[in-house]
């Protein structure tokens, strides 16, 4: 696949993604993650504003592979700041690290929330849109 086409891909993907992940983030909004974890958010979006992208995204793809599981009673400390990078994700184009955040978040969100609630619903959907995403990033590949 060329640039142009991998471009107008990661493009639709981000439309088509955008309402979903603004709704899942806006419910965490004013919320706050820990001051290490802020750091490497910080860091992620500094980078993108350099316009450094690639690296950019390699601190998220790092970020995401070192997350260790929350501690108990952490949890929903630990979805704020995967929400967090979700969007970073989405702003970097990285699906599958956004696959794998939005994957996490759901994992947590059936622990501690009963099946039908709205959040973990909506959790549900943004792990489906990603996954549609990258079934159809695969079929461009071919």
């Amino acid at each position: 696949m060329d640039r142009l086409t991998s471009f107008l891909f990661t493009s639709l993907y981000l439309v088509a993604m955008a309402p979903a992940v603004r709704a899942t983030i806006q419910e965490t909004a004013g919320t706050e993650v820990a001051p290490a974890e802020d750091e490497r958010i910080t860091a992620i979006r500094d980078e993108l504003a350099r316009g450094d992208r690639e690296f950019a995204r390699g601190l998220l793809h790092e970020t995401v592979e070192g997350l260790e599981a929350p501690l108990p009673g952490g949890e929903e400390a630990h979805i704020r700041l995967l929400l967090a990078l979700v969007g970073l994700g989405d702003d970097l184009g990285s699906l599958p690290d956004v696959l794998a955040l939005t994957t996490r978040v759901v994992e947590l969100r059936e622990r501690i929330l009963p099946p039908d609630h709205p959040a973990l619903l909506n959790a549900r959907g943004d792990l489906a849109v990603t996954m549609q995403a990258l079934e159809r990033l695969a079929d461009e590949l071919g």
